[in-house]
């Protein structure tokens, strides 16, 4: 019935209603003060772009089949669609699955009378925070209104100022670390012209240029790669020189290309192909990928599928998404950018998330849009604790 009369109130703003559908939608309005209020919901929704991003694999009936795990998007900035296409399809499903759980979760707390505890003290969003490390030990905190580090004669910022308190010995190569702390993000230009964006709790370990048959540098956490194409010149010849990025599980070869990996020790390795080509070494196992692959590491395997590479780089474009995510990979994501911790009293939710959100938020609003039926969040200091409030019935309410 619901999903009968969200139709309605979409295509009455988009085509034109029968007159049986005019009274079918009268009728349903005039029932409750409540529907009111969400068909008012429903016409904010399709005048505001500003909605949550159902991507191209947008599955309309499991999303249905998961309604009691959905996203609330009240009052927050979301992503805009990227896929303009079928846009307006995509608007009708995610106001009919949004405004589905508004109604749901109203009814469930109408007869429960269950209301949702969150006791929230604010938690900025991540910034550009980053420092630099030289190979003689001297390490120093990048400018935080800067994003970009460049490597060549000097270490300095696009707007040619200098990086403070670092020295450089140029005639000699030096191994130099770039460390992105949890809660930061940061992106350096290495000396060959490679770009590299380093996410959370991440570090990218490289000389201050290139020598020798082959471009090596080391990563820990997340980087999205942009790899310049090199040469040299050997005995009068031409030859390439490969870009390879070692990390703790893969061995990932390159010669000009775009690619994502992800390190971090709690999770599989996975090295994403946006464009161009390249090879993944796990011990004496090689795999080649094509663009839209993904390889995953884990226990020394190599296995290799079609990925979302939308979803991959998000976080290189500002959002967070969501997409088919399970609870907890979404709060892993947001203790490192927003360097929370995150506990939980009782088991981990069993909820897979739908949309995408711009991590530019403060935390309470994401995790405004992240709550869900049942659950309450406690914030003290950086310990953001997740419990279910079935856990918390009977005590008195504040």
């Amino acid at each position: 019935m619901q999903e009968h009369i969200y139709s309605l109130i979409i295509k009455e703003q988009t085509e034109y209603l029968s007159e049986e559908e005019v009274k079918a939608l009268d009728g349903w309005l005039q029932e409750e003060v409540e529907h009111q209020k969400v068909y008012k919901q429903v016409i904010t929704l399709l005048d505001d772009c500003n909605l949550v991003v159902l991507y191209e694999s947008i599955d309309v009936d499991k999303a249905w089949g998961k309604v009691e795990a959905a996203i609330s998007i009240n009052n927050t900035r979301i992503v805009k669609p990227i896929i303009w296409r079928r846009w307006i399809s995509y608007v009708a499903a995610a106001a009919m699955l949004l405004l589905s759980v508004s109604i749901w979760q109203y009814s469930k707390q109408r007869k429960e009378d269950n209301i949702i505890e969150s006791t929230l003290t604010d938690v900025a969003p991540g910034s550009n925070r980053a420092y630099l490390t030289t190979e003689s030990g001297q390490q120093v905190s990048l400018n935080d209104t800067q994003s970009i580090l460049i490597i060549g004669d000097e270490i300095k910022y696009p707007d040619g100022s200098q990086v403070q308190g670092v020295s450089v010995n140029n005639s000699i190569v030096q191994n130099l670390q770039l460390v992105v702390p949890r809660g930061g993000t940061y992106q350096v230009i290495l000396a060959d012209g490679t770009k590299v964006w380093l996410n959370s709790d991440s570090k990218l370990i490289y000389p201050s240029r290139f020598e020798g048959s082959e471009r090596i540098v080391e990563l820990e956490g997340e980087g999205y790669f942009e790899v310049s194409k090199a040469f040299r010149i050997d005995k009068g010849k031409k030859l390439r020189q490969p870009f390879i990025v070692q990390t703790s599980k893969q061995r990932v070869e390159v010669l000009g290309t775009e690619f994502n990996i992800s390190d971090y020790p709690e999770s599989a390795t996975k090295t994403t192909l946006m464009e161009g080509r390249v090879e993944i070494t796990v011990d004496k196992q090689k795999k080649i990928l094509q663009p839209g692959q993904q390889a995953t590491t884990i226990h020394k395997e190599i296995g290799v599928h079609m990925t979302n590479v939308s979803q991959v780089q998000a976080w290189k474009e500002g959002y967070f998404d969501f997409t088919d995510v399970k609870f907890e990979e979404v709060m892993t994501q947001l203790a490192r950018w927003y360097d929370i911790n995150v506990t939980y009293e009782g088991q981990i939710p069993k909820i897979t998330f739908y949309g995408a959100i711009e991590r530019d938020n403060k935390l309470s609003t994401v995790l405004t849009l992240l709550e869900t039926n049942n659950l309450g969040y406690k914030l003290n200091n950086k310990q953001l604790t997740i419990y279910h409030n079935s856990d918390k019935e009977g005590k008195p309410k504040k």
